[in-house]
């Protein structure tokens, strides 16, 4: 999935409205730390592609250095408005709530977030609390994150 962004980035950041990854694996090299190695192309194109509207990358299982490099590129974009995001089913458990707890609440361009089955438990209070920093996000979805918590 990976290898996608640099040709979108070279062809369609002017254009593209509705991009749908959803069921894709990233797979990407790792460094020799052991690291995922994300391409600077991910972070460029979301923060140049102006008419996104609607983006889908569930069911992907998203390392948290890609979840990154996707947010903060969307937190660079001055242009784009009105974007819904899906990313549900990608499993980011407590290393993705952080990473949406630090990006969130900068991303002006987000309308709609769907945060569904991703396994944030107890994690997802630091998430809705970024979220309610933000002005711009007016549908949420964060079903189906609570299987590991008992009922008292």
């Amino acid at each position: 999935m990976e290898s996608v962004f640099g040709a979108l980035l070279h062809g369609c950041t002017n254009n593209l409205v509705h991009l749908n990854l959803s069921r894709n694996q990233f797979s990407g090299k790792k460094s020799s730390h052991k690291d995922l190695i994300v391409p600077v192309s991910i972070k460029k194109f979301f923060s140049t592609a102006i008419f996104l509207r609607t983006l889908d990358l569930s069911h992907n299982r998203l390392p948290t250095d890609a979840l990154k490099a996707i947010l903060l590129g969307l937190a660079c974009n001055e242009s784009a408005s009105n974007l819904r995001i899906n990313l549900s089913s990608n499993e980011f458990r407590s290393n993705g709530a952080a990473v949406l707890e630090l990006c969130l609440a900068d991303i002006r361009c987000v309308s709609g977030l769907d945060l569904s089955d991703n396994g944030l438990d107890m994690d997802l209070i630091q998430v809705i609390g970024a979220i309610a920093k933000n002005k711009s996000i007016k549908y949420l979805s964060i079903g189906r994150n609570f299987n590991n918590i008992k009922a008292k």
